[in-house]
């Protein structure tokens, strides 16, 4: 995805929505790459009594995403706590930057 990156995106969207958002991954100099909280989640967001976990990336990309994150232990952990995860892929209809939203329930 060239110019606005998959990361902002998402943000954008979720605070149209009404949620509070921060990125939680972060860069990892010594690797040489992002690193993920619990290795798929790049954003928190809140809003009232929901707690959401983003994982966004191109819309090519989210089946690979979707088998991080059911293969991740730490997420079913995210899950029974009653967070909600989501992956958000990202492609571009008539020129403007769409989301496909799929919520991951186990």
């Amino acid at each position: 995805m060239k110019g606005v990156s998959p990361t902002q995106n998402s943000l954008k969207y979720m605070r149209s929505l009404g949620y509070t958002c921060q990125v939680v991954e972060h860069w990892n100099p010594f690797a040489n790459r992002r690193v993920d909280l619990f290795n798929c989640i790049d954003i928190v967001c809140l809003n009232g009594d929901k707690i959401v976990g983003i994982q966004t990336t191109s819309k090519a990309n989210m089946s690979a995403r979707r088998k991080k994150m059911k293969e991740e232990p730490a997420m079913a952990l995210w899950l029974n706590a009653a967070g909600q995860l989501v992956l958000h892929g990202w492609y571009k209809s008539k020129n403007k930057w769409t989301p496909q939203v799929e919520v991951i329930s186990d």
